[in-house]
């Protein structure tokens, strides 16, 4: 079973086919599900699948929600991992870099043909380039109904990050921008008639 780096990746993916591929574009593509990226791990953990804590030496798939942590703070700190044959869930609790990733060279193998192949109506597949940054898909409407969400009755950051697919940090960091780009929410004459939950 071999790995390479993120710039690795790139540069095997740019050997092999006429496109040419950025280290950032295989994390986008890892963001958004077609690539399996992974991150080596040691030590004592918690085997979530069977209760139970494991000493674990190797590869654990790092889910999506943490490679967008990745992508836009440069680091994150990993709360769950899958066993590369998807058998074991793992809580690692320790911070990784995408300096720290790494692809299988059988899954960079996968990925290369969806970069080449057209789909089947005869029109181009978008390149992982194509696909849209996370730091503008937060542009103002998104935002916007981020902060409207934020102060509905009964909603807590962790419905927020459930809702939108992030961490609870997360969406904390994004009301802050939503804050500072569209500023406070303002009161409105219908606040007051607001129904609360009741039980």
């Amino acid at each position: 079973m071999s790995y390479l780096t993120l710039p690795e990746a790139a540069a095997y993916i740019n050997r092999r086919s006429s496109h040419k591929i950025e280290p950032a574009a295989l994390l986008r593509a890892g963001v958004h599900g077609a690539l399996l990226i992974s991150a080596p791990f040691s030590g004592f953990m918690r085997n979530m699948t069977y209760s139970r804590n494991e000493d674990v030496l190797g590869l654990l798939i790092i889910p999506p929600r943490h490679l967008l942590e990745i992508e836009l703070e440069g680091e994150t700190r990993i709360l769950g991992a899958l066993s590369l044959d998807g058998g074991a869930m793992y809580s690692p609790q320790v911070k990784r870099t995408s300096q720290q990733l790494v692809i299988l060279v059988s899954e960079l193998d996968r990925f290369i043909p969806m970069l080449c192949s057209p789909l089947s109506d005869d029109t181009a597949q978008p390149s992982v380039e194509e696909l849209p940054r996370m730091q503008n898909a937060w542009d103002t409407e998104v935002l916007s109904k981020l902060q409207y969400d934020a102060n509905q009755p009964g909603i807590t950051h962790r419905k927020l990050a459930e809702k939108h697919g992030v961490s609870r940090q997360m969406i904390g960091k994004m009301l802050v921008r939503a804050k500072e780009q569209l500023g406070p929410v303002k009161a409105t004459a219908f606040d007051g008639l607001k129904v609360r939950n009741r039980k």
